[in-house]
């Protein structure tokens, strides 16, 4: 299979955007390409991090979930858990 490099581009533009399930679908598309499996945690990470930054803490822990191993992945997903529990201690 070839792969045309324009395609991993656009898959980067499409997470760059914002648009993670976009960029998520476009990754996977590119199933031959050799470091597809990174870039599709990669973008489960930085959907995690958009997440958290509007204090959507369910949709943190899922995508950190789904970043697995992917850089600190697994400590933000507990990181979440307190900042949340904080917020309802403060509530």
């Amino acid at each position: 299979m070839v792969i045309i490099p324009n395609q991993k581009y656009n898959a980067a533009a499409l997470r760059n955007s914002g648009d993670y399930e976009g960029a998520i679908a476009a990754f996977t598309a590119l199933k031959e390409y050799k470091d597809v499996q990174t870039q599709v945690l990669a973008t489960y990470y930085a959907k995690g991090q958009a997440c958290l930054e509007v204090k959507d803490y369910a949709g943190v822990a899922k995508a950190f979930s789904h970043a697995k191993n992917y850089e600190d992945a697994e400590r933000m997903i507990l990181a979440t858990y307190y900042v949340k529990a904080q917020a309802c201690l403060e509530a």
